[in-house]
């Protein structure tokens, strides 16, 4: 912008954004800030399943080997035993721990007949009946699964393009990685579209401003008007969104005389 005032100037209901837009005193200023920062899981699903076995995941087994021996003038097969460790398999770790739940299912069961080699009293019954139910939680969630919410908050900065047709990609989401960059073709596409009809040319306020700025003054000050326009953000499965803004990407450039005048108004600048 040009504007070249005198000490009698005063323009104080305008301010300079950061990314150099003239705009109203009053209105906000515009802050941008990106932020596709998708944490890793590992420490997420650490803590989800707590080792609760009460039998070790590596068992002993017995094998019997046979050698040959020369014992009095012949040969005599000698079995020979042998102890291995193995790792257990998951169809043994499923059996154990779906009878652990009956068992649990049982002592429960015997608790409420009387037929335990134990009667609870007083606040112990409730804490009892507590752990066994924790206890059977935990061992069913390894048959259905947990279920769990983690919310992310994610910044992302657009800048409006008034020859924009069909929408511009906003970001890309993903079910198992979440919310990714525009470039990152393993999501699927969250659009942008934003469009401006012709209405605000009948804003009566228009008829008082210069919008004929072919022959450049230097005693005026340039800025764009902000004008109604339609934001709406869809993604393959329909509309997420959408809300009337005011654009200034859209509006028109206007000037006004550098000698306005607003009493008790300062003219100031934020580059933040």
């Amino acid at each position: 912008f040009v504007a070249e005032l005198n000490s009698e100037n005063n323009l104080g209901y305008l301010s300079l954004s950061s990314i150099g837009l003239v705009i109203p005193i009053h209105k906000a200023q515009f802050q941008s800030s990106s932020s596709f920062n998708n944490p890793s899981n590992t420490e997420f699903y650490a803590d989800l399943y707590a080792d609760l076995s009460h039998t070790p995941f590596i068992a002993s087994e017995r094998t019997t080997h046979y050698s040959r021996t020369f014992q009095d003038s012949t040969f005599v097969r000698v079995p020979v035993h042998r102890d291995i460790f193995i790792e257990k398999s998951a169809e043994d770790k499923a059996r154990e721990a779906a009878n652990f739940i009956f068992s649990l299912r049982k002592r429960r069961f015997e608790l409420i007949s009387g037929d335990a080699d134990f009667i609870a009293e007083g606040s112990a019954v409730k804490e009892v009946f507590d752990e066994i139910l924790r206890l059977e939680q935990e061992y069913l969630s390894l048959f259905t699964g947990k279920h769990f919410v983690k919310q992310q908050v994610h910044e992302v900065d657009f800048l409006p393009v008034k020859q924009d047709n069909g929408g511009t990609i906003l970001f890309r989401f993903s079910r198992t990685k979440g919310v990714l960059s525009a470039s990152d073709l393993s999501g699927s596409p969250v659009l942008i579209e934003v469009s401006s009809d012709s209405n605000w040319k009948n804003i009566g306020i228009l008829n008082s401003l210069s919008l004929e700025i072919d022959k450049q003054k230097r005693d005026a000050f340039y800025y764009r008007m902000p004008v109604p326009a339609k934001v709406k953000i869809s993604d393959s499965k329909g509309e997420l969104y959408s809300k009337i803004a005011s654009l200034y990407q859209f509006g028109p450039l206007v000037r006004i005389p550098s000698d306005f005048y607003m009493q008790n108004e300062n003219l100031f600048f934020d580059f933040k």
